[in-house]
């Protein structure tokens, strides 16, 4: 999700957005893999599926794209040019790899967005991933907590990776 993209609207209008936009989607493609696949997901929003990574290649991923975000220059049809910066979420799918049916894939984007979220309310230009620990109960946690991430971080079930200096301070809520 790019950073404060409504003040790039606001400041510039709506041809310059929609600049950043094109821009940005060049630049993921650009970080991207042959395999993966890049959608524009709402807005300013945009899904990259990293098919046949590692799950512990989230941060790597993550950590890719905000650099690049961090050393481009986006240039706007007047001429002008201003710097943007990125939050990302991610988790892997299948969500549980010892049960790949226990969660659709459609609930593994609602995971990734929470940990967006978390990103954004925590300073933005960051990115926050979850990965689920094999444990007993962790299918019951999900199920008594509604995936609700920060429940389940507090329950032990799910480990938070992140580029912030304290992922244990995330502010959940905006």
């Amino acid at each position: 999700d790019l950073d404060h993209f409504k003040d790039v609207n606001d400041l510039y209008g709506h041809a310059a957005g929609d600049a950043v936009l094109r821009q940005t989607a060049l630049l993921m493609r650009s970080v991207c893999r042959e395999a993966d696949t890049l959608v524009r997901w709402g807005g300013e929003e945009f899904l990259l599926v990293a098919k046949r990574a590692s799950r512990c290649k989230g941060p790597v991923i993550a950590r890719n794209l905000l650099e690049a975000f961090r050393a481009k220059t986006f240039l706007l049809p007047d001429g002008a040019s201003i710097a943007n910066t990125c939050s990302v979420g991610f988790t892997a799918f299948p969500v549980l790899p010892w049960h790949p049916e226990a969660f659709s894939w459609q609930q593994a984007i609602e995971l990734a967005d929470q940990c967006l979220y978390a990103a954004k309310n925590s300073g933005r230009n960051a990115w926050v991933g979850a990965t689920f620990r094999q444990t007993e109960g962790t299918e019951d946690a999900c199920r008594q907590t509604g995936l609700d991430l920060q429940a389940l971080v507090e329950s032990g079930v799910v480990d938070l990776v992140s580029s912030l200096e304290d992922p244990g301070a995330l502010r959940w809520k905006g």
